[in-house]
């Protein structure tokens, strides 16, 4: 685990506190409130520890490019800017990610259930948590706006609500229409549109092999250099952004970014014509 993974580790953890902790103020629940003390102290000693975690990597309680790095994930300053990034992609990017990875069914439903809560006003108990969910799930997203452009797996944090509140608009649905002796078949019917849905999704990602690309140059590097070296990688950023984990894992060695690197072990890796060589200096 790296400098950065380990922030977000940490900071997932502590934005989850402050919603739990959000929804008992709420609530006027100063019990349960009282409950989540310890957690928030393992949240402030956790915090703490991946400070002299990063001293002990760095040197440094602000090491690693910590900073650097907030900065850039969420696109504040000239650095972290992204070409063409604006709020109009931003949004596509998101409603693709959506519709790709939860189904145009379920965003719908669980659409239409927060749209039948917003104009009923009639939120229970379970309801407010669902809603506290959803929070939670887009703030992250919204926050580091970089990240989850260029990694979807960020919007996995909204899954619990899109699951939790399109199960409660199906019992809408089921009520409302008065098909409660039809209620197996019309979650069927769900199920098999989403299915369908998935169905050509799925056999497209399995046949593209999206990190082929990366596996290989991973293997490459292992291959071609020595344990004991650090190898530096050139390339577009975006592809060092996605293909990292790869990289290192397939690789097995430490590695470091640079677009402009000009000695040592470099591998040069040209993601667009999918090339790759090494240069040692």
């Amino acid at each position: 685990m790296d400098v950065h993974r380990g922030f977000n580790i940490v900071n997932v953890n502590g934005m989850g506190r402050i919603f739990l902790s959000l929804v008992a103020l709420l609530k006027k629940d100063f019990k349960e409130v009282k409950n989540l003390i310890p957690f928030w102290i393992l949240s402030i000693l956790l915090f703490v520890l991946y400070l002299f975690y990063v001293k002990l990597l760095t040197g440094s309680f602000a090491g690693g490019g910590l900073f650097e790095a907030l900065l850039q994930r969420s696109g504040v300053g000239e650095e972290g800017q992204i070409a063409n990034l604006n709020i109009f992609t931003y949004l596509n990017q998101m409603r693709l990610w959506y519709v790709t990875l939860f189904t145009l069914t379920l965003c719908l439903l669980s659409g239409l259930w927060f749209m039948f809560k917003l104009i009923t006003r009639k939120i229970s108990d379970s309801d407010f948590k669902i809603l506290t969910l959803g929070i939670f799930g887009i703030t992250y997203p919204l926050i580091f706006i970089n990240s989850s452009y260029i990694h979807n797996y960020l919007i996995f944090y909204m899954l619990p609500f899109i699951a939790l509140a399109s199960a409660s608009m199906f019992n809408i649905l089921v009520i409302r229409f008065k098909v409660k002796n039809y209620r197996w078949l019309f979650f069927t019917s769900i199920i098999l549109i989403v299915f369908l849905e998935r169905f050509e999704f799925t056999k497209a990602l399995i046949l593209s092999e999206p990190d082929k690309f990366s596996v290989e140059v991973g293997r490459f590097i292992n291959r071609e250099t020595k344990p004991d070296e650090t190898v530096t990688i050139q390339a577009d950023p975006i592809f060092w952004e996605t293909s990292e984990n790869f990289l290192k894992y397939y690789g097995g060695r430490r590695l470091v970014f640079s677009q402009d690197a000009k000695d040592g072990v470099v591998v040069q890796v040209d993601n667009e014509k999918q090339t790759y060589k090494l240069i040692k200096e």
